[in-house]
């Protein structure tokens, strides 16, 4: 999934909005974004989890030659 999303949108490459939205039957769906209000480049049904929040953000940035993992409030 992410080699094609990254061939459709090299801003993946070094910046990438992830977002996990868990609904109250536990499925969830996980985003993959290239900025805010784009449509994501991925999208990934969960049948099931137990992740205890409704909904997370988490922004990764490429830093050299890794990632960095940063919530939206640290950056």
């Amino acid at each position: 999934m992410i080699r094609q999303a990254l061939a459709n949108d090299d801003r993946l490459a070094t910046l990438q909005f992830w977002q996990l939205t868990v609904n109250d039957d536990r499925s969830a769906v996980l985003t993959c974004r290239a900025d805010s209000g784009e449509e994501p480049a991925i999208t990934q049904p969960i049948e099931y989890t137990d992740f205890p929040l409704a909904e997370i953000d988490i922004w990764c940035g490429r830093s050299e030659d890794h990632w960095v993992l940063y919530l939206p409030s640290e950056h």
